[in-house]
């Protein structure tokens, strides 16, 4: 008889699949909480991951067909080395570079469980692939190379894009592993903000507490992840970028771009009742590849409700809202400080740090 462990691997993919086709099929939203402490500690949150997060991002087709595109273009990648940061259980980004033709891929895995199952998965492999893998159990911090490599891939990339410490990570790698003006994957990871109304939640997404869903929008001032949001709670049809961190040989250092502050006023397009922000991420894995906008697409990633206001406040069309965006990513664990004003006047300020869980 199998055992159950050897199941879950399979109910595991079928969740995943279940994940996207209620949000793509019947237009389900679904909210999760963010753990309770205000700080997670980075290996926390590394450890925190689990086979069923690796499936929900290896089916997320705006997430694939973006690294796809970029990884196997054997122009871009072909006979070049590459170190992939955050290699995960499936070394779902090295085998993309495989197909690229490179020649040599350092994958560096954190988590000690996943390690270990990227080894079984590299031992399945054909053993051409198997000699141009070197799998590395730590930090990309942490680690060092005798030489330096061409390219550098990840996908570290946060709800908020640099909430899992995505900045600091790249700017220690570029210093110490990449050749000047080498490759970096993706070029551009920025986030996204929105005014919006209080989003809802309908029969079917409030079933889903039964997987672990949250079944009603957090009250509170702070954040929530909310995945598949309806694009009616938006009170401007325009988003704006908050933080941008971009990597090639005509952008400055990323150690330059740790540090950012954006002053940014909305115009509200409609009346309707304010209560905050939706952020969400934009990833440009090469200019010439698709484009991942957790905004308006249905991704892994899901969208971040910032709650500004407990009791939604009534906007007229036509209403300013100015916010001041702060993000501190010099170290691991980015800070951030958002401070919301409408005419003129102090509405709201909301602190926080990541990662995010």
């Amino acid at each position: 008889m199998l055992q159950l462990t050897s199941l879950q691997p399979t109910l595991n993919r079928w969740q995943a699949r279940l994940f996207f086709f209620l949000q793509e099929r019947f237009g389900v939203t679904l909210f999760m909480r963010f753990q309770e402490d205000n700080e997670v500690s980075q290996k926390k949150f590394i450890d925190s991951y689990e086979d069923i997060f690796y499936h929900i991002m290896n089916v997320d087709m705006c997430r694939m067909n973006a690294y796809t595109d970029v990884a196997t273009n054997r122009t871009l990648c072909g006979d070049k080395t590459f170190v992939d940061i955050g290699t995960g259980m499936y070394l779902t980004l090295t085998k993309l570079l495989l197909k690229g033709g490179v020649a040599h891929v350092h994958a560096i895995e954190a988590n000690k469980e996943s390690y270990k199952k990227a080894l079984e998965e590299c031992k399945c492999m054909e053993r051409v692939a198997q000699d141009k893998i070197t799998l590395h159990q730590s930090l990309s911090t942490e680690i060092t190379f005798n030489q330096r490599v061409d390219g550098i891939i990840h996908e570290i990339v946060g709800r908020i894009a640099s909430n899992e410490g995505m900045p600091y990570v790249i700017a220690d790698a570029q210093e110490r592993f990449l050749v000047p003006n080498g490759l970096v994957i993706p070029k551009l990871v920025e986030t996204l903000m929105v005014p919006i109304e209080e989003p809802s939640i309908g029969f079917v997404g409030r079933l889903m507490s039964w997987f672990g869903f949250e079944s009603k929008p957090e009250l509170k001032q702070g954040l929530q992840v909310i995945y598949n949001p309806t694009k009616q709670i938006r009170l401007s049809n325009v988003a704006e970028v908050v933080e941008s961190f971009v990597c090639g040989p005509s952008a400055p250092p990323m150690r330059e771009q740790l540090v950012q502050t954006k002053r940014i006023s909305f115009s509200i397009d409609r009346t309707g009742n304010f209560c905050g922000f939706l952020l969400g991420c934009r990833v440009v894995t090469h200019e010439n590849s698709p484009v991942i906008n957790a905004l308006d697409q249905i991704t892994s990633w899901g969208t971040v409700f910032v709650r500004i206001l407990e009791t939604p406040r009534t906007l007229s069309k036509g209403t300013k809202i100015d916010v001041d965006f702060h993000v501190d990513a010099s170290t691991i664990t980015p800070n951030y400080f958002i401070a919301v004003s409408l005419e003129d006047s102090k509405l709201a300020e909301v602190k926080w740090s990541g990662p995010l869980n």
